[in-house]
């Protein structure tokens, strides 16, 4: 805790947005009509692929059941990459709780706002905090 007559300085630590790399299952609707049978097929995945059937004498699409998703997938799954938005919200919580209460760091509930979290730190010590938070990537700014 910190006594009432240390000085205290409030740091806005701010949320940073960024592009988080992520892989998603490509999963295209694909077509087959067996011109035997007379029935259209739907498979999904990225492209047809067929394989022999030795007892029917025929090709026919290399799948399988998807028991989650319900469906005829292909079975060698293909993905893409997808690039989503992120903040680094949890990363500045978990560092707060963790790291900085050590230190006799406290959260600022009346400074805090959408932009970031504020952090009181006592004077003495803001070099150290200041320090950590460069060490950590988090932008940060002395309100």
């Amino acid at each position: 805790m910190v006594s009432e007559n240390q000085k205290l300085k409030t740091y806005l630590v701010e949320y940073e947005n960024k592009k988080v790399r992520g892989k998603k299952k490509m999963l295209k609707k694909l077509y087959w009509y067996d011109h035997e049978y007379k029935v259209m097929y739907t498979v999904y995945g990225d492209q047809l692929r067929m394989r022999w059937h030795k007892e029917w004498k025929k090709s026919i699409p290399d799948v399988e059941w998807d028991k989650e998703e319900k469906k005829w997938v292909m079975k060698e799954p293909v993905y893409e990459v997808s690039f989503n938005l992120a903040n680094n919200k949890k990363e500045i919580e978990n560092w707060v709780k963790n790291v900085a209460s050590r230190l006799g760091v406290e959260l600022n509930r009346e400074e805090t706002d959408s932009k970031g979290i504020a952090i009181d730190v006592p004077s003495h010590i803001s070099s150290q905090i200041e320090y950590l938070l460069d060490r950590n990537l988090f932008r940060h700014r002395e309100l």
